[in-house]
């Protein structure tokens, strides 16, 4: 059987491959694991087994694909000649074949250690060369670095690299890896990778990860604050409540380093002003303000032309006294059997007492007349 290959870049999430949601990918996440590292394991919690950039970021960053770049990174036990410019040709060419869909869509950097250095040499091959790498250059909206050595100037601080990564193994120093011992024979190579892109560092949002606590058998972080650091004006710097080996890892959504992450990248991409499709799931959605429709006519001109010639006759009853509509129901109906006494008087005098014709008025007229409303045209 043959072996596995270990220089290879692999696509760990597609949101358009998904059954439930297929979306296109706006967004490529590249991983690039450092020393001892590994494409997978670098990025994953040793406990809950959640990678953050397949298990979480989908959920906040749907349209993001998650790629990650494999290479022979062991300490020990290493026939990889390839070295940091090595790896990055191998990355650039790796990158071109897998977007050659789109080349222009947005890039964003994650690399952990000395992985940082493969990502600062491929953007400086990448700006030398613009006529056959500029996409890839113009395409990246930004990097994380997670305990890489970005203020690393001369051969005494790349030797306290090295000593510190010896001090978790109890190896001799005659079987370390060529990559390892670039450390600090090839110190003025590396060097001069940091210096090169530090000239070329403003182009994009830089955030710079650096571990707060001590190694495992080292007895003091790998990288402390001053080599971790870029110290430009474009550079967050973001200190992380881990070792360098778990600095990487994030054991939930609730984790301040993928709460971290996930703030980053969305500022990457979107910078201050964040659409409100990439909002943390928390988020309160804003009010929509909808705009009120223009208004129109109720009728057309030629109906309300019509309704202008239209004349009403308004009838209002106006009452001699406003608080005789107020008066209680007693009083109303003591009124009312008075009326109907005053009626049967009348009755009976004019049965009895029949007046001239000329002078006669009915009893009809008399009632009709004593219970007509007061109206006012």
């Amino acid at each position: 059987m043959a072996p596995a290959k270990r220089m290879v870049l692999k696509v760990l999430y597609d949101p358009a491959s998904q059954q439930r949601d297929e979306i296109a990918p706006t967004v490529d996440l590249v991983l690039v694991h450092g020393l001892e590292g590994d494409p997978i394991e670098t990025w994953t919690h040793p406990e809950s087994k959640v990678l953050w950039a397949t298990d979480l970021l989908p959920r906040d960053l749907p349209a993001t694909r998650v790629l990650s770049f494999g290479y022979n990174a062991d300490m020990y036990c290493n026939n990889s000649i390839a070295g940091i410019r090595g790896n990055a040709e191998f990355l650039m060419s790796s990158l071109k074949a897998r977007r050659s869909d789109d080349p222009h869509r947005p890039i964003l950097f994650v690399a952990h250690c000395l992985g940082g250095l493969i990502v600062k040499q491929l953007l400086s091959f990448a700006s030398q060369d613009p006529a056959r790498h500029g996409a890839i250059c113009s395409a990246t909206k930004g990097i994380l670095f997670f305990g890489t050595p970005n203020n690393a100037v001369d051969r005494r601080q790349w030797e306290t690299l090295a000593e510190r990564y010896y001090s978790r193994y109890d190896r001799r120093k005659s079987n370390l890896a060529g990559l390892v011992t670039a450390l600090t024979k090839d110190a003025p190579d590396l060097s001069e990778v940091n210096e090169d892109f530090r000239h070329i560092s403003d182009r994009w949002p830089i955030f710079s990860f650096y571990e707060s606590l001590s190694q495992r058998g080292a007895g003091a972080p790998i990288l402390d604050i001053q080599v971790a650091r870029m110290f430009v004006d474009n550079e967050e710097g973001i200190p992380v409540d881990a070792d360098h080996t778990d600095m990487s890892r994030a054991e939930h959504g609730e984790d301040d380093v993928y709460v971290n992450i996930a703030r980053c990248v969305r500022q990457c991409l979107y910078g201050d002003e964040m659409p409100a499709a990439t909002q943390p799931r928390e988020a309160a959605q804003e009010e929509v303000e909808v705009p009120a429709p223009a208004a129109r006519p109720m009728l057309e001109p030629q109906a309300a032309a019509k309704l202008r010639n239209v004349r009403f006759r308004v009838y209002e009853s106006r009452p001699d006294d406003e608080r005789e509509r107020r008066r209680p129901e007693e009083s109303v109906n003591a009124e009312v059997r008075a009326n109907e006494q005053w009626i049967e008087d009348v009755r009976d005098a004019d049965n009895c007492c029949p007046a001239p014709k000329k002078k006669r008025t009915s009893l009809r007229k008399k009632i009709r007349g004593y219970f007509k409303p007061k109206v006012w045209v």
